[in-house]
């Protein structure tokens, strides 16, 4: 519970760092307490008071062995003076201190004193920790974070496998994110059952986590704010790739997803669905709930390549994912072989974590390039003069093609992967449902610098107004308010 940046009231001496500047501001540690002993937590004290916060920060390694120079002993020494400068520092913050709860008597009573704070608490519940270099989804979730911190709520995270991701975990928490996993957190119903009463806001993603753990929340946390974040409508991917497959078991299945991801919006006080489509959609079938778009959220790049220091093609996709495998077999087999023709000197770059491959095996001699998890997304995508997104299925905002607009780099896309993004076709988006019109309009657009300019500037506007930090600022605060 201490394994994350937080505020606190004070931080000890021992290792404390504090701007220069503001340290000669507070004329620094005050003689009163001269020689030493409650300077340090006077300094923080006088610090707070000037409306500046004071921040653990639980990444910072420092070994310290206690009374190796003053000793331990309360009556001899330097440690003597401990004891009479805390009846100082007592009576000099006697006014503040009134409202501070007594010090905890029992481990439990600590517990809870450490998870206690003035502002809103937010709990966030995933099927995993956000890897936000691994997908969209991921991503969409930890700027969602940042945003809500942004209206300064305080911020809790659990994943419902548990797992502590050395990586993404951390990056949480230095987020000032506290994150639940074992072994310290050893059951979720449980943990909900002893802690869910005390958050303001429970926001949990995806249908069948929701599923699974909403009568448990409402039961445990009848007056929290209750919102299912569907992510996307996962009956609406599984309908059309039944209809693509014309497979009955399929759209069985996506009739079940349905009727449950329906009684969840039903019950709970708010869902957030993330493309246009869906909001409508949901608008038109729930009269009277509450039905909020919170989409992608990227940071808007400005001042990236031009057209002329860029070239090849871009397809980004997470293999995990099956519309990704399914739309990039379609594109290997009956767009590229046509670019290729014409262009062999064109490359297709093709980033994504394990790829099938059968999808390597059918790139062969068609100067293709499976580059897997690329770290710096951007500066891949800086690199590159066409975005591609060639889905013949899928729901939700396309973050492949979200990021792109962010990023000023142009994309051309099926009419199902860019549903529901607010994109118009011609202006912001180049649309090709056909192998014919895609492989012509890769041609056309590699060479036309004047029309790559004018989507990539359009498409860099769109993502302003729907894709951007300040727009799901904007979506949050309207929550709220």
């Amino acid at each position: 519970r201490f394994n994350y940046v937080r505020e606190v009231d004070y931080v000890s001496g021992a290792v404390l760092s504090i701007r220069k500047e503001v340290f000669d501001e507070m004329h620094g540690f005050d003689t009163h307490f001269a020689p030493g002993y409650f300077e340090d937590t006077d300094l923080a004290m006088r610090v707070r008071a000037s409306g500046l916060k004071i921040r653990y920060q639980a990444f910072a390694r420092v070994v310290h062995l206690e009374g190796a120079t003053s000793g331990t002993r309360l009556d001899s020494g330097m440690k003597a003076f401990q004891v009479p400068h805390q009846i100082k520092f007592a009576e000099r913050w006697q006014k503040t201190l009134i409202d501070y709860p007594l010090r905890p008597g029992t481990k439990e009573e600590n517990k809870t004193l450490a998870f206690k704070s003035d502002r809103k608490k937010v709990l966030i519940m995933d099927e995993h920790t956000p890897r936000t270099n691994a997908d969209s989804g991921s991503l969409r979730l930890f700027h969602l974070m940042q945003c809500l911190q942004g209206e300064n709520y305080d911020l809790h995270f659990m994943p419902a496998d548990l797992s502590f991701d050395s990586e993404h975990t951390a990056q949480l928490q230095q987020q000032g994110i506290a994150c639940y996993y074992r072994p310290w957190t050893k059951n979720v119903f449980d943990w909900i059952k002893k802690n869910a009463s005390q958050f303001d806001l429970i926001i949990v993603c995806r249908v069948d986590l929701m599923a699974s753990i909403y009568d448990t929340l409402r039961k445990t946390a009848p007056t929290a704010r209750l919102i299912f974040d569907t992510v996307d409508l996962h009956h609406v991917r599984e309908a059309q790739e039944a209809e693509l497959s014309n497979s009955v078991t399929l759209k069985k299945q996506a009739h079940a997803t349905k009727e449950k991801e329906y009684a969840l919006i039903e019950k709970c006080d708010e869902t957030w669905v993330v493309s246009q489509t869906e909001y409508l959609a949901l608008e038109t079938a729930f009269p009277g709930k509450n039905i909020r778009r919170v989409s992608n959220i990227h940071k808007l790049r400005l001042n990236t390549p031009c057209f002329a220091n860029r070239n090849n093609v871009l397809f980004v996709g997470n293999f995990r994912h099956p519309p990704n495998a399914d739309g990039l077999q379609w594109f290997l087999e009956a767009v590229w072989p046509k670019v290729h023709s014409e262009r062999p000197d064109i490359v297709l770059e093709i980033a994504g974590n394990s790829a099938p491959e059968y999808l390597e095996s059918i790139s062969k001699d068609m100067n293709i390039v499976f580059l897997g998890h690329v770290s710096d997304i951007d500066k891949l995508i800086d690199g590159k003069r066409i975005n591609v997104a060639p889905l013949r299925y899928g729901a939700g905002a396309k973050g492949k093609i979200s990021h792109a607009l962010a990023s000023g780099l142009p994309t051309i896309a099926t009419t199902v992967a860019a549903d529901g993004m607010l994109l118009t076709p011609g202006k912001s988006v180049l649309i090709a449902d056909d192998a014919e019109t895609f492989a012509k309009a890769i041609l056309a657009l590699y060479e036309d610098e004047t029309f790559w300019n004018f989507l990539s500037k359009n498409g860099h506007e769109v993502a302003k107004a729907y894709f951007s930090e300040q727009a799901a600022g904007k979506e949050i605060r309207k929550m709220f308010s």
